[in-house]
């Protein structure tokens, strides 16, 4: 008596299985590696805005003259500061105490989809009547949010950071 073979239509619950698991670490792994490509990416991104800023920002600041921006309305009137880039760093003057967002006063200099660090001007400890702060560092985030790259003028190196 011969014994018959039972003709398999079907895969076992195990097989199944199994191929679930290895699609889930292929998953798990094309996942983590997209997550690092876009990282980078966004750094990068920060990097090259920052770079092309701090072009910007020297070409109009380095010949050593002050510049005057006008920063908008406080308290019912225009507030003008004065930017020079100098071997210490972005020295910032205003004729009264703000905090001014380096983004609306650079946006002329770098026309960038981010935003740059505050910075508060605070009265000249010398007691001159004029308020002024020097900036060694430049923070730039991305209007994502995603990356951020910081320029040390001083340094004169660029850094990025997500």
């Amino acid at each position: 008596m011969t014994a018959m073979k039972k003709k398999r239509n079907a895969f076992t619950l195990v097989e199944v299985l199994v191929v679930i698991a290895i699609l889930a670490i292929l998953a798990t792994v094309s996942v983590i590696g997209y997550t690092a490509f876009v990282n980078r990416a966004n750094e990068s991104n920060a990097l090259s805005e920052m770079t092309q800023a701090r072009d910007l920002i020297r070409a109009e600041l380095m010949d050593g003259e002050v510049h005057t921006y006008d920063v908008g309305v406080q308290n019912d009137a225009s507030v003008d500061i004065t930017l020079q880039l100098t071997d210490r760093g972005l020295k910032v003057t205003a004729s009264e105490e703000t905090t001014v967002n380096l983004r609306n006063v650079l946006t002329d200099l770098a026309e960038l989809g981010g935003t740059f660090e505050d910075i508060a001007v605070a009265e000249d400890p010398a007691g001159s009547g004029k308020y002024s702060v020097t900036v060694n560092t430049i923070s730039y985030t991305l209007e994502s949010g995603e990356a951020t790259a910081e320029w040390n003028i001083i340094e004169d190196t660029i850094t990025t950071n997500s």
